[in-house]
């Protein structure tokens, strides 16, 4: 039973990507380069804790919208923190864990 559950859904997942053709276009990047950090979507907009920059951890808050392909800078987080995870729920934004 499991073989057959599986196969219905990679067929599914084959012929959907076929029937539309993806196109990747390049938008406006992120102010300054960081790793460890964590995005999510709320609203129709993406919003970033930046993690670490080349140097130090960041506590740096963005917005992205991609209607205006624009990315603003949002008050910083109360501490900064890398290697974390965040969620919406309930049109707020969470994040959890991580390294202080």
């Amino acid at each position: 039973m499991k073989r057959i559950i599986l196969f219905l859904i990679c067929s599914v997942f084959i012929l959907s990507s076929q029937a539309q053709t993806i196109v990747w276009k390049e938008l406006a990047s992120l102010p300054e380069g960081y790793n460890g950090g964590e995005a999510v979507t709320l609203n129709n907009e993406i919003y970033f804790i930046a993690g670490r920059t080349k140097t130090a951890k960041s506590a740096a808050f963005y917005k992205f919208n991609p209607q205006q392909n624009q990315w603003t800078r949002l008050a910083d987080i109360p501490q900064s923190a890398t290697n974390f995870a965040m969620a919406t729920v309930n049109r707020k934004i969470y994040a959890i864990g991580g390294d202080l």
